[in-house]
Formats: C-alpha cells, sequence, structure tokens
C-alpha cells in the first residue's frame, strides 16, 4: 500500500521513538529498497530515556527468531542492531531529537535540541479561580508501584489539592493507563484521545501533577515561572535502574519542579 503512495524512488523521512519493536523495524529495510533518499530518525518517548538502555545478550538471541517472517514475506526482514534498545546507536540513525536542556547519554554528533516550547507562547491568568491537571501514568501497569503504596500517593495527591483550595482539577489518563493511576471521582476526566502537548499548549493551569512524566517536563518549558509544576511520589517508584532516578531528581531540581 505504501510503496503504491510514494512512487517511485521517493525522499522519506521516518521519525520513531523506538526501532526495537517489529511495527516500526521492518520498515528500515523497505524503505531503504524503495528509496535511495530515506532518513531515520529517533525522538525518546518519555522522561525514561534519559540514560541509555543496552539491549541484554538475552534479548539480542530472542530477536534472531525475527528473522522467520520472511517465510511468510520477503518484504519482513528485521533490522539488527547492537547498543541501546531503542536504536540511537544503530548506523541507520541519523538525528536523535530531544527537549532543550535534557542531560542525554545519546551520542551529541546526533543529537538536535528542540527550542523551550514556552519561548513564544504567553499566558496570562484570566480568573481567580485555581485550575489544576493531574497527569496518569501506568505506575502499577508497569509494576512500577505496588497497590497500597498508589492508594496512598493517591490520597496524597487529592489532600494536596484540597489543601490549596484548588476549585478546578482536571485528569488525563495516560493512553497505556487502563487503571487510571492518581484518579479521583472528583476530577474531570479529559478525553482519552487527546494530545496532553496540544492542549496544555491552548490552556493555562495554575498546577500541573504528576509522578515522572515528561508531561511535567514539557508543562514547566511551555508555562516557565507562571505555573506550579509539582512531582509526587518518586520515592515510592520502583525504578530499574538506580542512575535514572537520580537523573530525574536531577533533572527535575534544574528546571524548578517542586518534589513532593
Amino acid at each position: 500500500m505504501i510503496s503504491k503512495v510514494v512512487g517511485d524512488n521517493p525522499t522519506i523521512h521516518c521519525f520513531s521513538a523506538t526501532y526495537d519493536n517489529e511495527a516500526v523495524n521492518y520498515f528500515i529495510y523497505f524503505f531503504k529498497k524503495y528509496s535511495l533518499n530515506c532518513s531515520f530518525s529517533l525522538i525518546p518517548d518519555g522522561a525514561l530515556n534519559l540514560v541509555r538502555h543496552p539491549q541484554t545478550l538475552a534479548n539480542r538471541l530472542l530477536k534472531t527468531f525475527r528473522v522467520f517472517r520472511s517465510l511468510y514475506s520477503k518484504e519482513i526482514r528485521y533490522t539488527f542492531y547492537k547498543g541501546d534498545r531503542l536504536g540511537a546507536d544503530a548506523n541507520f540513525i541519523k538525528s536523535i531529537y530531544i527537549l532543550n536542556g535534557l542531560n542525554t547519554e545519546y551520542d551529541i554528533k546526533k543529537i538536535i535540541e528542540l527550542k523551550h516550547f514556552f519561548l513564544d507562547t504567553k499566558f496570562k491568568k484570566t480568573t481567580s479561580s485555581k485550575k489544576a491537571l493531574v497527569v496518569g501514568q501506568p505506575l502499577s501497569g508497569y509494576k512500577l508501584i505496588d497497590n497500597t503504596d498508589l492508594v496512598e500517593l493517591s490520597s496524597k495527591v487529592k489532600k494536596w489539592l484540597v489543601r490549596e483550595k484548588i476549585e478546578h482539577i482536571y485528569y488525563k489518563t495516560h493512553p497505556k493507563d487502563a487503571q487510571r493511576n492518581l484518579y479521583d471521582e472528583s476530577y474531570k476526566l479529559l478525553p482519552s484521545n487527546m494530545a496532553i502537548e496540544k492542549y496544555l499548549a491552548n490552556n493555562y493551569f495554575d498546577y500541573v501533577i504528576g509522578v515522572h512524566s515528561s508531561v511535567l517536563i514539557f508543562a514547566k518549558q511551555l508555562y516557565g515561572n507562571e505555573s506550579e509544576i509539582v512531582s509526587f511520589g518518586l520515592d515510592k517508584i520502583r525504578f530499574k535502574n538506580p542512575k535514572l532516578k537520580k537523573k530525574i531528581l536531577t533533572l527535575f531540581c534544574s528546571l524548578g519542579i517542586t518534589i513532593l
């Protein structure tokens, strides 16, 4: 279908958060075959990618079974690579886009820093009432926190919002969070299929609250010091990589994100 649309020898630019999964990886071979002018860029998704995630030997061995997909179709050929699981170290990666100010471990020659989002956006508070946005994350779904700590964390967030006398509280569900972590029935649900970044860019909030979501970073860069961005419960999260926790804490502190 794609080959019919793009025609003969098109210019193709591919952007993805990872080149590890099969849904994306097979297009590397496909695009190279149909285009002499194609490039692949990485847009790391979320604060979890502040550190590298090297592929284990077991992981790389399991991927070798994907060669059998070609028995179904010769077009389906997996492109193997070494190093970081996202593909950051792969030869076919031309550039890696990151938010301005993030201290990542990617190859500096490939990094392209995006400009601060709030430079061209000026928000003005139009009402005396306070608005807050609670950002959900798949904490329990990804086993980053146990149920007891999650209940305690959710309660802590709600009590803080009540104490701050915030009249309007909104909640945005994470696409992969079926349990709606941090949600309370008193919060107003935003549409689940809505891009939260676009919504934030068009709506002002006095507070944006989450745990370690990259939305907190985005909100801080978008609103600057006009809003208070708050991270709750970092001490409760089970980080697989201790270095990642340290990096997130350092980053949040440097950006002026409040940690409670």
